[in-house]
C-alpha cells in the first residue's frame, strides 16, 4: 500500500527531533509513536492555504547518482548568507571551505566553492542576489549537478554534544502559483533531503523544514539548503558533522 505525506497542511508540522528552531513560526507536532510512515522527516513552519501529498517511498527511491569522471566541476557550495558567524568567530564560508576540501579529497570530485571575503548580504532579497549568482555560474560551468547553500540556524543555548545539529530547507514554490503544483526540481530536491535524512549516519540530522516560498528550487539543479549548527556552535563541532554529512552525500549521490 503506497504512503503518503501531506505537506504543507495548515500549522501541522512532523518533527522527530528536539532541535531548536527559534526564527521558525509556532506548530503543533506529531509524536513519533502516532505516525508508522516517513512523515517524520518534514516539518512545516510557514502556513499556506492549500495540502500538497508527496509519495514519500517515491523519494527515497528517486535515483540522485551523479555522473562520473568528469571534467569540470559537479556540486557547487554557495552561501546565501556568509556573514553567519559561529560562537568562535568562524563563519559559514570557513564550513564551505572545509567542506569542499572534504568532498575533493574523499571522492575525486570537483568542487566550485562560491563566496566573497568580507561580503555581507542583507537578509531581505539575499535569495534573489544568491540566485542570480548561482545561474551566472551554472551558465559557465554546465557540469555542476548539486548545489549546497551552506548556513546555520539560531539557538537560544550553547550545544554540549561534540556534533554540531544539521537540518535542510526546501522551498517548495508554491506561495505566488495558482495552481500550487510542485515542480521536478522541488520534488528532485525533497528527495536529496529524504535520502541525506535516511543515509546510514544521519543521527546528526534533526528538522527537514518546508517552506512554500522559491528559496532558489526553480533553479534546474539538485538544491540542497542545509544548516550546519548554529550560531552557538564552534567550529570544531561543525567539522566533525562536516565529515558524516560528506560520508552521506557521497551514499546518496553515488560517489562511493
Amino acid at each position: 500500500m503506497k504512503r503518503l505525506l501531506a505537506v504543507g497542511v495548515i500549522g501541522v508540522g512532523f518533527c522527530i527531533s528536539s532541535v531548536i528552531a527559534p526564527h521558525t513560526h509556532a506548530q503543533n507536532t506529531l509524536e513519533i509513536e502516532e505516525v508508522d510512515t516517513y512523515e517524520e522527516f518534514f516539518t512545516s513552519y510557514l502556513t499556506e492555504n492549500i495540502s500538497h501529498v508527496v509519495d514519500i517511498p517515491a523519494l527515497l527511491n528517486e535515483d540522485l547518482f551523479i555522473a562520473k569522471n568528469v571534467d569540470g566541476p559537479q556540486i557547487l557550495i554557495v552561501h546565501t548568507y556568509p556573514d553567519e558567524i559561529y560562537s568562535d568567530g568562524s563563519s559559514v564560508v570557513d564550513a564551505g571551505k572545509t567542506l569542499s576540501q572534504l568532498i575533493q579529497d574523499t571522492y575525486n570530485v570537483q568542487v566550485y566553492h562560491y563566496y566573497k571575503e568580507g561580503y555581507s548580504l542583507g537578509r531581505v532579497g539575499a535569495y534573489d542576489r544568491s540566485s542570480t549568482d548561482i545561474k551566472d555560474i551554472l551558465q559557465k560551468y554546465p557540469t555542476i549537478e548539486v548545489v549546497l547553500d551552506v548556513q546555520l540556524d539560531l539557538a537560544f543555548e550553547p550545544n554540549k554534544d561534540e556534533f554540531a545539529r544539521v537540518s535542510f530547507v526546501n522551498g517548495l514554490d508554491t506561495y505566488e502559483s495558482e495552481n500550487k503544483a510542485y515542480s521536478e526540481n522541488v520534488i528532485e530536491n525533497l528527495a536529496l533531503s529524504a535520502q541525506l535524512k535516511t543515509a546510514n549516519n544521519a543521527s546528526i540530522v534533526g528538522h527537514i523544514f518546508v517552506n512554500p516560498y522559491t528559496y532558489n528550487s526553480d533553479i534546474d539543479v539538485k538544491l540542497l539548503i542545509v544548516n550546519f549548527g548554529t550560531d552557538r556552535d564552534e567550529m570544531w563541532q561543525v567539522e566533525n558533522s562536516l565529515g558524516v554529512f560528506t560520508e552521506n552525500l557521497g551514499e546518496v549521490l553515488g560517489l562511493k
